[in-house]
């Protein structure tokens, strides 16, 4: 059972959402209820959608809005994939604001990506030329992918990209070929610095993933920040309060108010501050692109649909023979699994939440505005 909630800002808007589900999600079985508020009315849609069907609605949504074909099937499978593993965070509730930066030229339809390795064979520059930063993850790890098995190890820096997405689309197409592998990326400032009342570097997530003997990989997938700065946006649009210590105000306090929220607080304090600080240097100084104030930002006051965002991308991938043989090291990996699900009151391990609600099927799909969804319309 998938849930999408929409806020419409008016009772009028009632026969916007009805068109919009009649014409998207025509064959799907749906509930719905509405309750209103001074402000606005809350419509909350359960919808049942096999995977497929969602997928074939986002790609058709892309292409319609002038994305290629390569990009259209690379951001699918990101946004469909995050939504799937219930990290709605990332998921297809992005698409309106991809395609808005699409249509206002923020994002290349038809990006010339290139790639070189001209000072060194196990280390490559890719560049997205502003595209889609989905496009361009998938194609760096498969270079990545191509020089591990060579060398052994690779580098690859992605250059002039936008926001790629859930990073763990990355790394788990790198494990489940046999290859461990970490993902780093930059975004605009967002995590209040230390002892600080604003901040300077983004969330900037760190993913790591590789096999081991069962069929899904481990997958840890986080950013630096407590919590990402899409769910501040979901819970400004569903009225929900923010989880204590995770959000901070103009003035650097700490508060649960998605309307006051100005900046994110770092993971482990000071220690997430740290970890996010090393992320900038891989994905800006180290590549050439912005950092700190200096990136563009994603939402919010100063930000533009019409402007390139040049983020990085970092990509380590490794093969997994390198010290031991690959059974040896899938075997330990296997042991070491199974013997943390044994540990008193200890339920999984990192990623294992998001398998088992692509499992279940029971996590939410998406959390969309409905203005967004009938700018799609």
């Amino acid at each position: 059972l998938r849930s999408t909630f929409l806020t419409f800002t008016s009772p009028s808007m009632t026969g916007a959402l009805l068109s919009v589900v009649s014409t998207c999600l025509s064959s799907a079985p749906l509930a719905m209820s509405a309750c209103s508020c001074s402000e606005a009315i809350v419509v909350c849609v359960c919808v049942l959608l096999r995977a497929g069907d969602l997928e074939e609605l986002v790609h058709s949504l892309l292409t319609a809005a002038g994305a290629d074909a390569l990009s259209a099937a690379a951001v699918t499978e990101n946004l469909v994939r995050a939504s799937l593993r219930g990290v709605d965070s990332h998921g297809v509730r992005l698409l309106p604001h991809y395609i808005r930066n699409l249509r206002a030229g923020g994002i290349k339809v038809n990006p010339n990506i290139t790639w070189s390795s001209d000072k060194f064979p196990a280390v490559t520059v890719l560049d997205a030329d502003n595209g889609f930063g989905a496009l361009a993850g998938f194609k760096a790890m498969g270079v990545g992918m191509a020089k591990a098995e060579q060398y052994g190890v690779a580098v690859v820096g992605v250059i002039n990209s936008s926001h790629p997405g859930m990073m763990a689309s990355y790394v788990l197409k790198a494990a489940q070929q046999g290859y461990w592998a970490f993902a780093f990326t930059n975004t605009g400032p967002k995590i209040l610095s230390t002892n600080s009342s604003r901040s300077y570097f983004g969330t900037n997530p760190i993913a790591f993933a590789c096999p081991r003997q069962e069929k899904m990989p481990f997958c840890l997938d986080m950013a630096t920040s407590a919590i990402s700065w899409n769910k501040v946006e979901s819970a400004r649009k569903t009225g929900a309060q923010l989880p204590p210590n995770t959000c901070a105000d103009d003035n650097g306090n700490t508060t649960i108010d998605p309307q006051r929220a100005q900046h994110l607080l770092p993971t482990g304090g000071y220690k997430g501050y740290g970890l996010a600080s090393m992320v900038e240097v891989f994905c800006t100084a180290m590549l050439g692109m912005a950092f700190g104030h200096h990136t563009a930002l994603m939402y919010g006051p100063g930000s533009d649909p019409a402007k390139f965002r040049r983020l990085g991308q970092f990509y380590i991938v490794g093969r997994c023979d390198g010290f031991v043989p690959f059974e040896q090291f899938a075997a330990a990996m296997q042991q070491m699994t199974d013997e943390v699900r044994q540990e008193p009151s200890f339920s999984s391990l990192p990623g294992e939440p998001e398998v088992n609600a692509q499992a279940s099927g029971t996590h939410p799909d998406a959390v969309a505005d409905a203005r967004e969804v009938e700018k799609l319309r």
